[in-house]
């Protein structure tokens, strides 16, 4: 199905955002967005996620999921980019009131977010429906990737998105999950989800 998920030794910091994330260390020493994941590797510091998985696979020689080949791993590197404004979306639409109730407030939500994100989800349906995985026939970092945007958006986890007029993603998401090392993922998206549940329904008391 896929190539094997490697791993290497680390150390998890937990941060919450905004508070953690805007604080000037964090901002001058770790991330210049202020955004997360962050990397710090012995002093070198990588933000974006993308750029921390493709730093990774090069150093530690993970080809399966970044593969050498100039175009392959260029079919890689397109769906990277286009998640931005492909599946980050449906985060942005369907999460953001959830997760992010502060950027909410700033109007970084609109009622245009969710036409957005319905269209990045047709897209990648329909190109799902021509191969099995992003790049080809076997999880690559794309996957990882996209599968972070829309995956948490499930019912066992955030809930906030109805998968069922996309057959292809809802196989895939399927053939994503039966991954081995998926099981560590499935947890922690149901740690995250609880506390971001937890904590919408705490507001929606305090506003009655």
């Amino acid at each position: 199905m896929c190539g094997q998920i490697k791993s290497c030794a680390y150390e998890l910091v937990k941060t919450v955002p905004p508070h953690d994330t805007q604080s000037p260390e964090f901002l001058g020493k770790i991330s210049v967005s202020g955004s997360i994941p962050a990397l710090v590797d012995e002093g070198f510091c990588v933000w974006e996620s993308a750029a921390i998985m493709t730093y990774l696979c090069d150093k530690y020689g993970w080809s399966d999921l970044y593969p050498t080949d100039l175009q392959a791993r260029t079919e890689v590197n397109q769906w990277l980019h286009w998640h931005h404004r492909g599946t980050r979306e449906v985060q942005l639409a369907y999460n953001m009131p959830v997760m992010r109730p502060d950027l909410v407030a700033k109007g970084l939500w609109t009622e245009a977010s969710i036409i957005s994100a319905d269209r990045a989800l047709s897209t990648l349906d329909r190109e799902l429906g021509a191969r099995e995985f992003l790049a080809g026939k076997h999880m690559t970092l794309a996957d990882i990737q996209v599968y972070q945007d829309v995956g948490q958006c499930q019912t066992q986890y955030m809930d906030t998105v109805d998968f069922s007029p996309y057959p292809n993603i809802r196989r895939w998401m399927k053939d994503m999950e039966a991954a081995p090392e998926f099981n560590y993922l499935d947890a922690m998206l149901h740690k995250i989800c609880a506390f971001f549940k937890k904590t919408k329904s705490k507001e929606i008391k305090s506003s009655l």
